[in-house]
């Protein structure tokens, strides 16, 4: 992989000068390696094409995430422009988004050539790998563009990378729907109450990244728009793959297993468990404010559009979906009014005098009723277990990790393994408001590609253009020359060389005063 004006500079700087020979041989080379894609200039009403060949990328499922490898030159150097904004995976999508979405007046040829292999390279993940392959070969992508390290399965736990500030990353390259994460629920408590083991690198031998009971584990997202049974169809047109973050800690731990209802099962704590203060009570399943009578009066309307707040069905459904104590939360203070549409009939409102609303909360969240009672045996139900965990995490995050390692999804022993984080949970946040979530959005695909070239058609052939048509030029001449002997063509092809080098020289020197702060 070669960069025209980079090629061009150094030649230069050898010896301050570019022969015809020199600039040929250069020429070849890169022509050789496969620079250029195929690109359109209109020039006095007539369509003109020249030949513009693509960087040639050697897609590795093992060496881009590698340091020190070949494989891995060749790709940081092709995202050299990239990598260098900023630091974390926000400010490199955010930095790729803003080329993409509004692209700059630039005449940087080697930055709009980044742009553009960028969204090849990924396209070309995707068509060419199966879905195991191309989620290994995109964490080899990923780490390359962390400036990280991709870490070899099996040798330090569950991150696939470790960024550039040492930060473990576990990379998850799914379709868009559902998008929900997946993952072994005892691989990832290990990583937090067992920070030595499978969790030290191999070539250090010091931890990897922030493990133990203060630290992280950051989950990169990835979802494509596509399956992989379509995308050799679909990526002929233009595709996307949305970026999200989230990162586990003792903080963050319980609020995202709550996500999914599949993760009671793993957090149930051993019935014969000795702690202090008390356990909490037994709920109170009689608890129903309002009498009979009081709720024939409430409005009874249902709009099948959304919920309507302040009726009977809204009361119902507090009553028989949440727990009491979430119910009583919800309730207190209420009483019945008139209600303003039908005087005969009520509303339930709250002390401020708004109508009371059914909040629909979170999948596995433990105010659920029915979700607050699953246990099994030899264990205490979820709802007592969650108020345990939760009172734990406050006093200590080292006697939480120490609880969740006694958990029933550590041992299996509900006949649950796997954790579920429900793509609602990150989809539904902003990582620049709130710290996790959306990141942003890369389009992938042909067209995609095509139509990121087509907006600097005018910038890549306003700038080598004219070189690649002389060199054309130059070539015939050559040949008619030496293959049929045409002395007029010998001495053309010298002028032409004349013309290479007095513009190639010209182009560098605007080059380098441009780069001139």
């Amino acid at each position: 992989m070669f960069d025209l004006s980079k090629i061009l500079r150094e030649e230069y700087d050898k010896k301050n000068t570019i022969t015809s020979q020199s600039l040929v041989e250069m020429i070849e080379e890169m022509m050789d390696s496969g620079i250029f894609t195929i690109e359109e200039q209109k020039r006095e009403g007539k369509t003109k094409q020249i030949t513009l060949k693509m960087p040639i990328i050697r897609l590795s499922e093992k060496m881009w995430g590698k340091k020190g490898t070949k494989d891995r030159e060749v790709i940081q150097k092709l995202l050299a422009k990239i990598v260098g904004k900023g630091r974390t995976l926000s400010d490199k999508v955010q930095a790729i988004n803003s080329f993409l979405d509004s692209p700059p007046q630039t005449d940087d040829i080697s930055e709009v050539l980044t742009h553009i292999v960028l969204l090849d390279t990924l396209t070309n993940i995707m068509v060419h790998f199966n879905a195991s392959a191309a989620g290994f070969t995109f964490e080899g992508f990923l780490a390359a563009m962390l400036e990280g390290e991709q870490i070899p399965p099996g040798t330090a736990g569950i991150q696939d990378i470790v960024d550039n500030d040492k930060n473990p990353i576990s990379l998850k390259l799914l379709t868009e729907k559902p998008g929900d994460v997946h993952g072994s629920y005892r691989d990832l408590v290990d990583h937090f109450i067992d920070p030595g083991g499978l969790k030290r690198d191999p070539e250090t031998d010091q931890y990897v990244g922030q493990a133990g009971a203060e630290g992280r584990m950051r989950y990169v997202v990835a979802l494509k728009t596509f399956r992989e049974k379509e995308a050799e169809a679909k990526l002929k047109g233009r595709e996307y793959i949305t970026f999200y973050q989230f990162d586990f800690t003792a903080k963050t731990f319980l609020e995202s297993m709550m996500s999914s209802k599949q993760n009671a099962n793993l957090l149930l704590l051993p019935a014969d468990l000795t702690i202090a203060p008390e356990i909490p009570g037994n709920q109170d399943t009689t608890y129903d404010p309002f009498p009979a009578d009081r709720l024939k009066f409430l409005y009874a309307k249902r709009d099948l559009n959304r919920r309507t707040a302040g009726t009977a069905n809204t009361y119902l459904k507090i009553i028989n979906n949440y727990d009491s104590d979430f119910a009583k939360e919800v309730l207190d203070g209420a009483e019945i009014i008139p209600h303003p549409e039908n005087p005969k009939k009520g509303q339930l409102v709250g002390p401020d005098g708004e109508p009371i609303v059914y909040k629909k909360l979170s999948a596995g969240d433990v105010r659920w009723k029915k979700i607050g009672a699953i246990t099994h045996k030899d264990y205490l139900d979820y709802r007592t277990s969650i108020k345990i965990l939760q009172r734990a995490l406050v006093e200590d995050p080292a006697q939480f990790w120490g609880l969740i390692a006694r958990t029933s999804g550590y041992e299996g022993s509900a006949g649950e393994t796997q954790f579920i984080i429900s793509s609602s949970y990150f989809k539904d946040m902003n990582y620049g408001q709130d710290g996790f979530g959306y990141v942003g959005r890369i389009n992938v695909g042909r067209e995609a590609v095509d139509e990121l070239a087509q907006k600097y058609v005018d910038v890549l052939n306003q700038q080598i253009f004219d070189l690649f048509e002389k060199v054309e030029r130059l070539t015939n001449q050559i040949n008619g020359y030496f293959v049929a002997g045409n002395k007029e063509d010998g001495l053309a092809a010298a002028i032409t060389a004349e013309e290479i080098k007095s513009g190639t020289e010209e182009y560098i020197q605007t080059q380098a005063e441009e780069s001139i702060p």
